[in-house]
Parts: structure tokens; C-alpha cells; sequence
């Protein structure tokens, strides 16, 4: 027999998640001497040195498991926070809590409300869990539209998954909508608000969870991945009552994030001179972007994230591909409304920016 025939219903239609390509792999195809990677929303200048160091420290302790719900980690994010211990698990990065959260809560045929565009991962886990996807769409500049949200919601509704800011878009859900919401949500509805690229926001209407999810159905997802430059060490961490903490705890692998993640994301923690570099580079390069975007007359939609999506109005996949002629690895919109339009680029250093905008003014010279 097939063994397609083999797996479950749910999961034969979904389409694998895409990562960006890695730099080896462009070096290799075209043959190049370098290449600068644009297209996974990467911290650009590294990682914390602060975990390097603590990284290192470590290694000599491999050959232990790791304390299984990672309590220092906890320790240290709760006093950050002002929070309890009990109200944070930790996970294989936040995809892994988004996971937990779904297999902990989700029953077969129950409902979650998807914006789209959003993260495709968020269907795939929730197809994964023989959940029914909801998609409800963004306004067209791409703002959330709190109440085509609220009609989307029956009797069937289980969850609500919003990210703040949101992949693909970089647009945030306002504090008054985003309030409104949590007061208006039946009681069985939980939602979860993925915020992994929260801290660089600067818009004065965001509103981050952690300061909202007492006494609420709220699930807060960030991550070690972005700001901190961790994504290698897959770390992330949700922040909750401690009754969804506890119930999520249940079914985490006893074994889930390791002891250089634990290590590595506490002391980044404490590295407010990386963190400090880190919004600066990306404050400076959106800026450079958004005037080198405009003068190329290149639409874009103003973020809030470390990326920006960039309308090139057709031939997405094709000017993608000649991107990477030149050494520069962008990603097309994987969504099959927006793929031949839209791109998304992680915002670089000063020297992969230019290199970004003088490729594309080539690229559309000579088209």
C-alpha cells in the first residue's frame, strides 16, 4: 500500500513550510564567493555575546539532561516581567508552544480563527491537530480588522491566533483593538498572540500581551530567535495563566530545550549592549530602506518588525530568483494571493541594505 494512504486526512494537504535557502546552498548553485541571507528575519549582526560566552561555559555539562522546565530561565524572565515562574513554559522555540497550546486545548473539529495573510505555520499546526482553519483577512493596507474577526467567531471557535507584530505584513493589532477583543471573546475561546518580534516595535498604539493575559484566556508566545540572534538554539517561551501553564506542562516533552538554550537565553537576557546595537541597526536600516524603496518608486508597507513586505507589483518569484544571481537571498510571499507581488525582506547591516537596493535597481533597469 501507498504509504500515502497511510496518513491521516488532515495532513495530506498540507504543503511543507519553506525556510529560507541557506547561504551554502546559494554558494554552491552559483557559484559564488559570498552571500548575504535577507529572507528568515535573522538578527543580522549575530548573537548575543553574552551567550556565546555563556555557551562555552557550559559545554562541559553535555552530558547531562537539562533540567526539564528549564527554572532559571523561568526565574530570570518572571522578574523581568514582574510575573510568576508558574505562569511561562519553555519550548522548542515558540512554534513548540503554539503546538502545546493547540494539542493541550484543541479537540477534532473545533475552530481557530486565522488572520491572512499570517505565519503559514499557524495552519499547519492547527490541520496537525485536526483543528479547522478559519481565515479571516486583513484590511487591504494590511491592518487587522477586529470586527470581520468577531463574525468569524461561532459556536465552534476554540482559538484565536493573532501576531502582533504579523509575518508577513510587519502590522501590529492596535491596543484599543486588541483590548476590545479580550473584553468581547466568549469564555471558551483562547487566544494566542504570537509577539516573537515585539520587542522592536515602536509604534506608541502597541500594546504587548504580557501586560494583559491575567485573568484572561491569553496565551503570549515569544521567542530567542530574533532580537537576541538565537534562532540556531531554538528557545522560545509562552507566557499564560498559570492554569494553561499547567495544563500545556502535561504533555511538554520532558526534554525540550537544552542546556546551551538555557544558558545562552539567560545570559542574553542581561545583554542590554547587544540588545541596544540590535534596535539601532534595525531603526537606521528601515529608515535607508523605506527612502531607497521610495525612490526606486517601490511600494512597501511601513513595519513594525525587523522585515518589511515590498510590493513589487509582478514577477515576485522571478526577480527573487535573480536576487540570488547577485548574491542576495529574499523570500517571495508563500501565499498564492501574494506570491508573484510581494516580497519579504529581513532588514541587514548597512553593507546588505545597499547591496539589496542597488541589486533591485539593476535588476529593474534591465528587466
Amino acid at each position: 500500500m501507498d504509504i500515502k494512504n497511510l496518513v491521516k486526512q488532515q495532513v495530506r494537504g498540507i504543503c511543507p513550510y519553506r525556510p529560507g535557502k541557506p547561504i551554502a546552498v546559494l554558494l554552491k548553485e552559483k557559484g559564488l564567493e559570498r552571500a548575504f541571507k535577507l529572507a528568515s528575519n535573522e538578527n543580522p549582526l549575530g548573537s548575543s555575546p553574552l551567550a556565546l560566552k555563556a555557551i562555552k561555559e557550559g559545554l562541559s555539562q553535555l552530558n547531562r539532561y537539562p533540567e526539564g522546565s528549564g527554572p532559571a530561565l523561568r526565574e530570570k524572565l518572571a522578574k523581568v516581567y514582574g510575573i510568576k515562574p508558574e505562569e511561562i513554559i519553555l519550548g522548542n522555540g515558540s512554534s513548540e508552544v503554539l503546538s502545546l497550546s493547540l494539542l493541550t486545548f484543541l479537540n477534532p473539529g473545533e475552530e481557530v480563527i486565522l488572520p491572512e495573510p499570517t505565519f503559514t505555520i499557524y495552519e499547519i499546526l492547527v490541520l496537525m491537530c485536526c483543528g479547522i482553519p478559519v481565515k479571516v483577512p486583513l484590511n487591504p493596507d494590511f491592518s487587522y480588522n477586529p470586527n470581520r474577526i468577531a463574525k468569524a467567531i461561532t459556536g465552534k471557535t476554540k482559538f484565536l491566533f493573532l501576531a502582533s507584530p504579523n509575518n508577513p505584513t510587519g502590522t501590529i493589532i492596535k491596543k484599543n483593538e486588541l483590548t476590545k477583543l479580550l473584553d468581547e471573546l466568549p469564555k471558551q475561546v483562547i487566544v494566542v498572540l504570537d509577539e516573537a518580534y515585539a520587542e522592536y516595535v515602536e509604534s506608541p498604539d502597541f500594546v504587548d500581551g504580557i501586560s494583559l493575559f491575567s485573568g484572561k484566556h491569553l496565551l503570549v508566545a515569544r521567542t530567542f530567535s530574533k532580537l537576541y540572534g538565537l534562532a540556531g538554539l531554538r528557545i522560545g517561551y509562552g507566557i499564560a495563566s498559570a492554569g494553561i501553564i499547567e495544563e500545556m506542562n502535561k504533555i511538554r516533552p520532558p526534554f525540550n530545550t537544552t542546556i546551551p538554550s538555557q544558558l545562552a537565553a539567560s545570559a542574553a537576557l542581561e545583554d542590554r549592549e547587544f540588545v541596544a546595537r540590535s534596535l539601532e541597526n534595525n531603526r537606521t536600516g528601515k529608515k535607508y530602506l523605506y527612502r531607497g524603496l521610495s525612490d526606486l518608486k517601490i511600494a512597501y508597507v511601513p513595519t513594525e518588525a525587523n522585515f518589511i513586505l515590498i510590493d513589487l507589483a509582478k514577477n515576485a518569484p522571478k526577480i527573487c530568483g535573480r536576487l540570488e544571481d547577485k548574491g542576495v537571498i529574499v523570500r517571495p510571499v508563500d501565499n498564492p494571493m501574494m506570491k508573484e507581488r510581494y516580497i519579504r525582506l529581513t532588514i541587514g547591516t548597512p553593507e546588505e541594505n545597499t547591496l539589496f537596493l542597488k541589486s533591485l535597481a539593476e535588476i529593474l533597469r534591465y528587466k
